[in-house]
């Protein structure tokens, strides 16, 4: 059949393409439109992983294409596997880990994966040879419009841009984080090596459009590659979650905070102070813990022995939406000062129509998306008083029976994933010859 019959086709260098993971739904938005569009999705990964995955919906034309990887992390994978007795491992948003959300992770694993990083500190390099050969075989034979790579991590970027240095095709270069200068926005894997700024700068100078996730990051790489920057923002998801009526009435306010909890990034400390001192003031509160716990500060203990802080552990993705939706507020926190950030549970949140409380740098961009959708507060992330302030008013809206979600409609249109797919589409038929 004529690729013209067919529809026009997207290659997507990545690991996790097909999969639910964060750096998956990433490019599973970005291609929400495609099967209206009649586009194609074909993607090139590296072996299939031992992962489960929510069994988000992709575009129905997805076809991948797996290519061999040769390095001793596949042998960790292995080794995981077998300890775990044949067990698959969750994804972020898959199955179920420790019942008290901390990382189920024995010592032989946590031993194993130090060594590997020794030995081989970057996981991807052993498939980058090996994609690119069978990138070539699949460019030729499918006729790609264009090459999408999403960074992390760089194999992607790297392969991708060897594909089009080799077939000319178009190459779209994605940036969900910064790169080398990750490290000034608090990324504690960001090291500003040789090796990788030389690779950064050939990725800004060769791509043939660069796109990524929001305006403040954006502007970055707009002002490191001296070129446009095309912010395409992850989006509020196209499936309709659980509604928050189908949960049993409450006589107090409920919180939720879905993602990992850590010392470096989402340190709860001034939250559960606040909940404390609600306590302490007669406003019954109760926040529900929906990830991993790897950072467990003296107010959190407290709270959790008070009843006033519930672990639920790792969740799948569908029940974490089903609580997020049946709860009033639903937590964002962000101890690093950076303006660029912007959480991926932010538009799950939005999905889920749950008011949220951003307690971060209120010129990030994630507050920023909260004000212009009308959809929650904003208080910095120490501001202990603002945050007893804010769910002080919560409580009381919600026992007058006052509606604590009041929405911008035409602000929350132009963040959904679907209009943002379309944009997409437009970028990529402007690449068409």
């Amino acid at each position: 059949m004529p690729d013209d019959a067919r529809g026009p086709a997207l290659l997507v260098v990545f690991p996790d393409v097909g999969l639910d993971t964060l750096g998956g739904e990433r490019v599973r938005k970005l291609t929400s439109a495609f099967d209206e569009q009649g586009w194609r999705l074909i993607g090139l990964a590296p072996p299939e992983r031992d992962y489960l995955s929510a069994h988000a919906q992709w575009p129905d034309s997805l076809v991948v294409h797996r290519s061999f990887d040769l390095n001793p992390w596949s042998l960790g994978v292995f080794l995981k596997r077998r300890l775990r007795g044949g067990a698959l491992t969750p994804t972020p948003h898959g199955a179920q880990a420790g019942g008290d959300g901390r990382p189920a992770q024995t010592a032989v694993e946590g031993l194993t994966l130090a060594a590997l990083r020794r030995v081989w500190p970057y996981p991807w390099l052993g498939w980058v040879p090996f994609a690119i050969a069978r990138g070539l075989a699949v460019a030729r034979k499918e006729r790609p419009v264009a090459i999408l790579s999403s960074f992390p991590p760089t194999a992607s970027h790297v392969v991708a841009g060897a594909l089009h240095r080799l077939t000319r095709v178009p190459w779209i270069a994605d940036f969900r984080d910064p790169w080398t200068w990750g490290l000034e926005h608090g990324y504690v894997w960001a090291r500003d090596r040789r090796l990788a700024a030389r690779t950064e700068a050939a990725v800004l100078r060769g791509a043939t459009a660069l796109t990524t996730v929001g305006p403040s990051l954006g502007a970055e790489l707009a002002a490191r590659a001296s070129r446009e920057v095309v912010v395409l923002p992850h989006g509020i998801p196209v499936e309709t979650f659980a509604d928050a009526s189908a949960a049993p009435p409450s006589g107090r306010l409920e919180l939720v905070h879905a993602g990992a909890v850590d010392s470096w990034s989402a340190d709860l400390a001034p939250v559960a102070r606040a909940l404390l001192r609600l306590e302490g003031a007669g406003t019954p509160a109760r926040l529900t813990l929906l990830g991993p716990i790897a950072h467990r500060p003296p107010e959190l203990e407290r709270a959790a022995q008070l009843g006033l802080v519930h672990v639920a552990g790792t969740v799948s993705r569908g029940e974490a939406n089903r609580v997020t939706a049946a709860s009033d507020v639903a937590l964002l926190v962000q101890k690093r000062p950076s303006k660029i950030w912007v959480t991926t549970k932010l538009w799950d949140y939005l999905a889920s129509r749950t008011p949220v409380l951003v307690a971060a740098n209120p010129e990030c961009d994630a507050a920023a998306i909260v004000r212009e959708t009308n959809t929650g507060w904003t208080v910095p992330y120490d501001d202990e008083d603002g945050i007893v302030r804010v769910l002080s008013e919560a409580d009381q809206l919600r026992r007058r029976g006052e509606a604590l979600w009041e929405p911008d409609p035409e602000a929350l249109r132009r963040y959904d994933a679907l209009t943002i797919s379309r944009r997409f589409v437009e970028l990529l038929n402007e690449l068409r010859p």
